[in-house]
């Protein structure tokens, strides 16, 4: 059990970790000071390591005290391999029994394989040139299931006590919620990006509906087609949703996650979406005056597909579909791609 003090001060840190100030700077500035105050220690460090294409680099890296030298020489030590054997525990998958708890690490290691420690790369590639290796290291594997978030902990001349194990465990669990949101607020701009690249390639109107059917996002074919049928559109996803399965009109297909409720991705098929589409090209294609080869590409593009889809499907080459795009738009009398489907989908 911490004293009062500790508690206190530990209290004050979790509610540090566990809250999300916007427009400010890292959080960690602040709390690895505080933690290495706590603590009473010489180094406090946080790290991850992430893979790239030629080996490894370091992802997150905060350190307070230890001087100004170590991150560049673990920096330099990492990018050198390209294999995780600069650490002495497994990069990405820690075993088990170190997941999430507070160890005395060089001690654990030599104790379960003996010269482990002292022949990692980490130790004579960083902590010998820096005079550490004669340091304890106190610290905590923190992980989200089996994967590895960071190393979290202390360097110190002296052996721990059971006063800063006890108060740097206590600090763990909210390290470790602190690190999923922040990997997930990281992630989701290129989680996003992702979505939208994916739906525009499906080659029909597709959209994410939330639990209740309300759309969340949408194709550029989609938004078309709601613009020109949404009634026709709405109805019929909604009766895909009451019978939780897909429809002569709809492909529907479940969206699920640890956390979130259901989700779906709809997918518009067969007629009347599909007739309404024809009808809406071959007026438009007659219209502009348009080539056989012009039409094909104006459908395909209406459909939501990427040059590349469509010269794949067309069996031809992606400058080509490029110059066909250009000159429905010129014809159009349009500047993008978006505009010209509004335009197709909302003749007359």
């Amino acid at each position: 059990m911490l004293e009062i003090r500790d508690r206190v001060r530990v209290k004050d840190l979790r509610h540090e970790l566990e809250t999300v100030r916007l427009g400010v700077g890292d959080v960690m500035d602040d709390v690895l000071p505080a933690v290495r105050e706590l603590l009473d220690v010489e180094t406090v460090s946080l790290y991850s390591v992430r893979e790239v294409a030629d080996g490894l680099d370091l992802g997150i890296f905060h350190q307070v005290g230890g001087g100004r030298d170590v991150g560049g020489v673990f920096h330099q030590a990492v990018r050198k391999t390209a294999r995780s054997s600069v650490f002495c525990y497994d990069l990405f998958r820690p075993p088990a029994n170190q997941r999430n708890r507070v160890l005395e690490s060089t001690a654990w290691v030599d104790r379960h394989v003996p010269g482990t420690f002292a022949a990692s790369r980490i130790y004579r590639e960083v902590l010998e040139p820096l005079r550490l290796h004669r340091h304890k290291h106190l610290r905590a594997l923190v992980c989200d299931g089996p994967a590895l978030l960071a190393w979290f902990g202390a360097v110190h001349p002296d052996d721990p006590t059971p006063r800063q194990t006890k108060a740097l465990a206590a600090l763990v669990p909210a390290m470790r919620r602190r690190l999923i949101l922040a990997e997930r607020l990281a992630s989701t701009p290129r989680v996003h990006a992702a979505l939208g690249a994916a739906l525009e390639s499906l080659g029909a109107a597709a959209f994410i509906l939330g639990p209740r059917g309300s759309i969340l996002e949408r194709n550029t074919a989609g938004a078309a087609l709601l613009d020109a049928s949404r009634p026709e559109v709405t109805a019929a996803i909604a009766e895909a949703l009451a019978r939780q399965q897909s429809t002569d009109l709809v492909e529907l297909v479940p969206v699920r996650d640890r956390g979130i409720a259901a989700h779906h991705l709809a997918i518009m098929r067969g007629h009347p979406v599909e007739a309404r589409i024809l009808a809406c090209v071959r007026r438009c294609a007659m219209g502009w005056e348009l080539t056989t080869r012009q039409s094909q590409v104006l459908d395909l593009v209406v459909r939501g597909m990427a040059n590349a889809s469509i010269a794949a499907t067309l069996s031809t080459g992606s400058r080509a579909i490029e110059l066909h795009v250009t000159a429905l738009l010129d014809r159009a009398g349009l500047d993008s791609r978006a505009a010209l489907v509004a335009r197709v989908l909302t003749s007359e």
